[in-house]
């Protein structure tokens, strides 16, 4: 029985890492962005002359990163949308039921869109896939890999508190009954 505990939490330790580095990876790079834009406009206006890429890698790295590395924590933070004014009609009795049934749900269409984001970063691997900027190509097909990336921690968050939800810690104040 020791052994069960230990491997949860063993498990929890590591979805607990993948959330959270996805989390603070994402936070660095959203100051990078800052930094990036800021040296853009003060280059743009006292140079004459703005930093060549500015805008592609924005839109193809920064934004990407920011936008699909933290989902994991989102959900660890129960922080996703959620469909609470159907949850609060449900009694109380079956609301672990619907939640489990929602996880579930949630679950099978982010494998979905994991296996096809991860089939479209193999492909763009492969292909170099790069965007031009007035300058020079700069190679995005690495940046496709943030997806899949960011949609494995919300999977491996979800079934986490799907099947040991008591070991996985909540950040989350309930929200009142209605």
């Amino acid at each position: 029985m020791r052994g069960g505990i230990g491997v949860q939490r063993n498990m929890v330790r590591i979805v607990t890492l993948v959330e959270r580095s996805g989390l603070y990876l994402a936070m660095f790079l959203a100051f990078l962005m800052a930094l990036h834009v800021s040296a853009e406009i003060i280059a743009r206006r006292f140079f004459h002359y703005p930093i060549p890429g500015t805008i592609e890698i924005v839109s193809y790295f920064y934004m990407v990163a920011v936008s699909f590395l933290p989902l994991g924590y989102a959900q660890a933070a129960n922080e996703h949308v959620s469909a609470d004014a159907f949850v609060s009609v449900i009694p109380r009795r079956l609301r672990p039921y619907t939640d489990w049934l929602g996880k579930a749900l949630s679950v099978i269409v982010c494998l979905v869109l994991l296996w096809a984001t991860t089939e479209m970063a193999i492909q763009q691997t492969r292909l170099g896939e790069a965007v031009q900027s007035s300058y020079f190509d700069i190679p995005v097909w690495w940046t496709r890999w943030l997806v899949p990336l960011g949609l494995l921690s919300m999977v491996l968050v979800m079934l986490a508190q799907m099947f040991i939800p008591k070991a996985m810690p909540s950040r989350h104040e309930p929200q009142p009954d209605l």
